[in-house]
């Protein structure tokens, strides 16, 4: 009971230490909690199974030109190592994103008492694409808005360090280590790459697993997200689980959002999650919706040697 203790006050004191840090969003989704690959390589070692997620998020809906996206990740462990594949399509405005990574990750067991250290690495590509052309503006044929961009190919990469066991997780990992930037100027089109530590983005995650009883659980995780010299982004998620099957929780963020969600266990296989997000934004109330998909594709007779971390 002491050890439980001390892991829920680190964890509070973990959030409450970060507090004091800059922070900025880069990918824009909610349950990430669900998947940990998405944010972070290094956490594909501590799954089992073959597996994969897809999620579909639609952000302030009945804004014109909302943000939109769309993520899978597919993730084949094998021992103490990990591959995968990821694709993200990301939309707002006139503007579209697609991003695909190739990843690798490696486990350590630390003890006896089922601790584990992973490392991950993602090399990947980004292409960018602009319809400025479907831009509303004042004067018609306006040369600054005649055109499309798209096509324009640039390199990415991310990091990752996971710790785990079997009721606990604590994550870091830098989401996009190179600043990719597409700029327009008297009809030419210039992008450039480049490592900057200003725009150097880092996600801090954790999460505690309790059983409350044999029917019940209670998870809680928290995401952090810094970068140089803009305003923090921190949320915290608290859920409860009944018998495994069906979960249901909310969610607070920096940014005035608030967050409910659900889940529901199909089968051992297959499981299904729905969010709703509510955020004021410029004096008016928006609303975003996210569906998402886990499938876990799970061997007969396959022999079990490692423990999972909390999938939360």
């Amino acid at each position: 009971m002491r050890q439980r203790k001390r892991w829920v006050f680190c964890f509070f004191g973990l959030i409450l230490m970060v507090h004091s840090l800059n922070a900025q969003n880069q990918l824009g989704i909610a349950q990430y909690m669900y998947h940990h690959p998405i944010l972070n390589p290094a956490a594909m070692t501590s799954y089992q199974d073959v597996n994969a997620f897809l999620l579909v998020r639609q952000q302030w809906v009945g804004m014109k030109g909302a943000p939109k996206v769309n993520v899978l990740n597919v993730t084949l462990p094998h021992g103490q190592n990990a591959m995968g594949v990821t694709a993200l399509q990301e939309s707002i405005g006139v503007h579209k994103k697609f991003r695909s990574y190739i990843s690798y990750a490696y486990r350590l067991k630390l003890d006896r008492k089922h601790q584990y250290l992973n490392f991950g690495l993602s090399a990947g590509a980004t292409i960018f694409g602009s319809s400025y052309n479907n831009v509303e503006t004042r004067e018609k044929n306006d040369p600054q808005f005649m055109y499309n961009l798209g096509g324009k190919v640039r390199p990415d990469f991310q990091l990752g360090m996971y710790y785990f066991t079997k009721k606990l997780y604590v994550g870091i990992s830098m989401p996009s280590l190179l600043q990719n930037e597409v700029k327009f100027s008297n009809g030419k089109t210039a992008v450039s790459t480049d490592f900057d530590l200003n725009y150097l983005h880092v996600y801090l995650q954790a999460g505690y697993q309790y059983k409350i009883n044999r029917e019940w659980i209670w998870n809680i995780s928290s995401l952090v997200k810094y970068v140089r010299s803009v305003p923090i982004e921190w949320d915290i998620n608290t859920q409860f689980v009944y018998k495994n099957s069906i979960g249901g929780g909310f969610s607070f963020r920096t940014e005035k959002e608030y967050l409910v969600f659900a889940n529901y266990q199909i089968n051992t296989q297959l499981k299904m999650a729905y969010a709703y997000q509510h955020t004021l934004l410029g004096g008016q109330r928006f609303s975003s919706h996210e569906i998402g998909l886990a499938y876990s594709f799970i061997p007969q007779r396959k022999k079990r040697i490692i423990i999972q971390s909390p999938r939360f």
